[in-house]
């Protein structure tokens, strides 16, 4: 039967399910666009994200208890995890825990969602997975584990029909090995890009290549040894017969029959070795939330929307002012530990008559502990009403629920510059920043790149210290290479980001003519229009 006319696959997502809203919102951007396109959508999640997951137009499907947020083991890896240097050993322990902990969990969900599928459709409707790279669940499949009931391994069987293929999506850094990279999660730059002089050296290529290499092989020899082993063991333990010698990212990148990474290649390492079937998607646009779908807090026209408008030009009531820079800082949504990245830049940025400081707690309902802010910002802050936060379905964004308490608008103090919400999604907020001061956090880079924002980066651990290392690559960024920073590192590359070589340069730092340039690259690009190609190239 043509492609054309013969029935849409039935869609089956499977997605990260721990505490990880950055894995799960993206594929629920792309769920919401197949669905709009008239696919149906199974998608494998934790009960946390059930609403999220049912706006995007998908069938709800709970992960197995072992993983669940309630009874899974994600709190007690949390408290563990808290015990261990932020770096090598966290690392390590993230990998034994949060990585080969899930697979026997996620390998039992895939499995429950195939069978209620094939129950559910009969074998009349292909079925095509959609794996977003940070599940393993169903790597067990593609290395020779049985099907489930009413799945054939090598073909159609009459009533059964063949296992799925998949199409990989990637939603972090791209971290597959490659000749041209640096070992990973390190935070190492590769080899200069193009741009830079030094990059013309052969010698420094050849030397760089070298230490990457050397240290790829102790990494894996040593450093990680037990959970490369482990996991491929977890594989073999699901049914898997065939499983690579290969670290778990790398497996979990080429192992689908096609893999889109969810950005534009100009923000990821070149790769001269690079598999064919894993292509660059381009990086997810903003999303307008809907009319109406939140609150913004009290002081948000007054002292964000009112002076860009009188930064842009004159009125007939008032002439042309010079801007206040919006500059924003976040410490991300899941390690809320406002000590490490928000004091630093309330510390470094107080006070400042060019800046307006935006913080972002990360949550509804969240707040500031003592002390963080200094004692006539706290006072100002909190007489202009700083909480803020809206519903969104944007899909691209943070999302939660929650109505914005508004505050009585006392007069402004003297330097006063500080606004304080415990949540905006960024898509909001940053269409009106001239510079973001974050975790590291990959959809915090995305967001920025999409808006043309400049960043200072500061991230250590998880993937963060990899999307730092990537926008410092990209040249939109100061890379602080810690997550803990002094107030004087940040107010210096607040500083870069905002002025730089300004003076020689026409009035705009290097950082924000290349977000500028970049913005414009990325906006050119479909990826979710290229999602809906490879779904239909992978059951044609």
């Amino acid at each position: 039967m043509d492609i054309i006319t013969k029935p849409k696959p039935v869609i089956l997502v499977l997605c990260t399910s721990s505490t990880a809203p950055g894995h799960v919102l993206p594929l629920c951007t792309i769920t919401k666009h197949l669905v709009g396109r008239g696919y149906e959508v199974t998608f494998v999640g934790g009960v946390q994200h059930r609403a999220l997951i049912e706006a995007s137009g998908a069938a709800f499907f709970a992960v197995h208890d072992s993983i669940s947020l309630a009874k899974g083991p994600f709190r007690q890896w949390g408290m563990e995890r808290a015990r261990f240097a932020e770096g090598l050993p966290r690392m390590r322990h993230d990998f034994a825990t949060f990585f080969v902990g899930q697979v026997a969990g996620q390998f039992a969900s895939t499995s429950a969602a195939l069978l209620h599928l094939r129950r559910r459709y009969g074998s009349a409707r292909d079925v095509l997975v959609i794996n977003e790279c940070m599940w393993f669940g169903y790597l067990p499949f593609k290395f020779g584990a049985p099907p489930p009931e009413g799945f054939f391994p090598d073909g159609d069987d009459g009533a059964q029909r063949a296992m799925p293929r998949s199409l990989g999506v990637n939603v972090t850094p791209l971290m597959l090995d490659s000749v041209d990279t640096p070992a990973m999660p390190l935070g190492l730059l590769p080899v200069p890009p193009p741009e830079t002089a030094s990059s013309s050296s052969p010698d420094l290529a050849a030397a760089v290549r070298e230490r990457d290499a050397l240290i790829r092989d102790l990494l894996y020899k040593y450093v990680v040894r037990e959970s490369y082993d482990a996991f491929r063991e977890q594989l073999r333990a699901c049914g898997a017969t065939a499983v690579p010698d290969e670290w778990m990212v790398n497996l979990s990148v080429t192992a689908h029959d096609t893999t889109l990474q969810l950005c534009d290649a100009a923000l990821e390492y070149p790769r001269s070795d690079l598999p064919a079937h894993v292509r660059f998607a381009g990086s997810l646009p903003p999303r307008p939330p809907p009319p109406g779908g939140f609150a913004l807090p009290a002081w948000w026209e007054r002292d964000v929307l009112a002076p860009a408008a009188a930064a842009s030009g004159a009125t007939a009531t008032a002439p042309k002012q010079p801007r206040r820079h919006v500059v924003v800082v976040s410490q991300g949504t899941l390690a809320r530990d406002y000590s490490m990245l928000v004091a630093p830049t309330v510390a470094a940025l107080a006070g400042r008559e060019d800046v307006l400081l935006v913080v972002l707690l990360g949550k509804p309902g969240a707040e500031l502990p003592p002390g963080i802010l200094p004692p006539a910002a706290a006072a100002a802050a909190n007489s202009h009403g700083n909480n803020g936060a809206c519903p969104t379905t944007n899909g691209h964004g943070h999302s939660g629920e929650h109505t914005s308490k508004p505050g009585n608008h006392a007069a402004e103090q003297p330097h006063d510059n500080i606004r304080v919400a415990d949540f905006i999604p960024y898509d909001a907020v940053l269409a009106h920043a001239s510079a973001m001061v974050f975790n590291g956090g990959y959809g915090g880079f995305g967001h920025c790149v999409a808006h043309g924002v400049p960043m200072v980066a500061a991230g250590l651990t998880e993937d963060k210290c990899e999307v730092a290392a990537r926008a410092e690559w990209a040249g939109v960024a100061v890379n602080l290479r810690t997550g803990r920073p002094s107030a004087a590192a940040v107010a210096a590359a607040v500083d870069r980001v905002l002025y730089g070589e300004a003076e020689a340069g026409g009035g705009v730092s290097r950082y924000a003519a290349r977000a500028r340039e970049l913005v414009a690259l990325v906006a050119r690009g479909d990826p979710l229009g290229l999602v809906e190609q490879e779904v239909l190239a992978l059951t044609a």
